[in-house]
C-alpha cells in the first residue's frame, strides 16, 4: 500500500475479496468518489479504496481529518454503510474501546472525555452491555482467528467469547475445525 494504514482503520472489518474487486472495478470505472481520511499521515477510513487505486495504479484522493475525536468520525463514516450484525457491531466497538482507553491517567480530563465518547459510541452502534462485555473478551483474550470469525459472521459474540477462555493455540485449533465445532466447543466449555 502506498499509505500506511492507522489502527482506527481496523476498528471495523475488511472487505470480503468480492466485495473489494466490486469496489476496484467501481473505482476503474467512474473513478475515487469518496476521499480517503487521513489522521496523524495515516489512513484512518479508505484503506480499500487505496488498495483499489495501488492495483489500478492511481493516486488516491486524500483529505486529512483534523477534528477532535478521529474514532468517533471513522465509527460515524463506517456505521451506516456497513451491514454488521450485533457481534460484528460488537468486535467493532471492542476495538474502538481499545483506542479511547490506550494509557492516560484516569483521573484526567482526556480521560473522562474519552469515556463519554465511549459510551456515547456504544449507543450509536446499538451495542448491548452485555454483548459489549462479550466483544471486549474476545477481543482483549481472543486468537486473531476467532476475532476474524466473529468480523466474518460465522460466530457470534456469545460462543467466541466463551471461546477466548481457551488457550490461544487451543482457539486456533477450534476454528480451524469449521463453524459447528465452534459452537459444539463453546457448548462444551459452558458446561
Amino acid at each position: 500500500m502506498s499509505l500506511q494504514v492507522h489502527a482506527i482503520a481496523n476498528i471495523f472489518p475488511p472487505m470480503s475479496e468480492a466485495e473489494f474487486q466490486a469496489l476496484k472495478a467501481d473505482i476503474d470505472q467512474y473513478g475515487q468518489r469518496e476521499p480517503v481520511w487521513l489522521y496523524e499521515g495515516k489512513v484512518i477510513d479508505g484503506r480499500h479504496r487505496v488498495r483499489a487505486c495501488d492495483e489500478l495504479g492511481r493516486q488516491p484522493r486524500t483529505e486529512v481529518y483534523d477534528g477532535f475525536d478521529a474514532v468517533a468520525f471513522v465509527v460515524s463514516l463506517n456505521l451506516h454503510r456497513r451491514h454488521l450484525s450485533e457481534s460484528q457491531r460488537g468486535i467493532a466497538f471492542a476495538k474502538a474501546a481499545q483506542l479511547y482507553e490506550k494509557g492516560g491517567d484516569r483521573r484526567s480530563e482526556n480521560f473522562k472525555a474519552s469515556n463519554e465518547a465511549l459510551k456515547t459510541t456504544q449507543a450509536e452502534m446499538k451495542v448491548s452491555d452485555s454483548t459489549a462485555d462479550r466483544s471486549r473478551k474476545v477481543v482483549g483474550a481472543g486468537a486473531d482467528e476467532l476475532i476474524s470469525a466473529v468480523e466474518s459472521g460465522k460466530v457470534s459474540v456469545s460462543a467466541a467469547a466463551t471461546i477466548a477462555q481457551a488457550p490461544k493455540e487451543q482457539q486456533r485449533e477450534i476454528v480451524a475445525k469449521g463453524e459447528r465445532e465452534i459452537l459444539q466447543a463453546a457448548k462444551e466449555i459452558r458446561a
